[in-house]
Formats: structure tokens, C-alpha cells, sequence
């Protein structure tokens, strides 16, 4: 389903994925209700640098609560969502020495 998509945020008043942040290739995407929101949740494969990645999560982690875009891009189009950014999590691979492998990110979406 996510066959060679990157994952992409930006500010809300970004306009397109160039011009935000690549957060990595898209791994997982899940929706949940969560009250009067939706809840999305994008899980990417993070950079293989250490200092990248961890630049990358930083830069996510000081937009939690703020509204943020964010989209999967791939080889035949692009899906954009909007939301207020409320959940930046790592995940590790110890087995492989690596301190971030993953990178979510999870954003409410106002059910209308």
C-alpha cells in the first residue's frame, strides 16, 4: 500500500511536501476515534544517521500542539492530512545499535 511513499510534515501553511521536513519512508498508517477527533498515526523508517534523525524528532517535538500537515508521497500521487501534532514517539532497534529506526507521529483531526 505505501510501496516507496515518504513521509512528509510541514507547517500549516506549508503548500507542498518539498517544503516541509522528510520525516523518512512511510512504514504504517492507523485511524482511530478519539472523541470528536480522529486520531492518525504515521510510523516512517528513520535516517540512518543518528544526528539526523535525531534532529529530525527535536524539530517534531518543539511543533507538538501546533496544527501541521503531513503527507504520504508516492509514485502516483500524494495524500495530505490536517491536524494539531500531538504525539512524537521513537522506536529503537537495539539488536541493530540503532537509537531511532522509526519515527511516529500522531495528529487529531476534527471529525465535521
Amino acid at each position: 500500500m505505501f510501496f516507496n511513499s515518504k513521509l512528509y510534515t510541514g507547517p500549516e501553511n506549508c503548500q507542498k511536501p518539498d517544503h516541509g521536513m522528510l520525516i523518512g519512508d512511510l512504514l504504517h498508517v492507523s485511524m482511530t476515534k478519539d472523541g470528536a477527533f480522529n486520531a492518525a498515526r504515521f510510523t516512517a523508517k528513520a535516517h540512518e544517521d543518528f544526528h539526523q534523525a535525531n534532529m529530525i524528532v527535536d524539530a517534531l517535538r518543539r511543533d507538538l500542539q501546533t496544527n501541521i500537515k503531513v503527507w504520504s508521497v508516492g509514485m502516483h500521487g500524494e495524500t495530505l492530512l490536517e491536524g494539531k501534532l500531538v504525539k512524537v514517539e521513537t522506536i529503537s532497534d537495539i539488536a541493530e545499535n540503532r537509537l531511532i529506526d522509526e519515527i511516529s507521529v500522531t495528529i487529531n483531526i476534527p471529525i465535521v
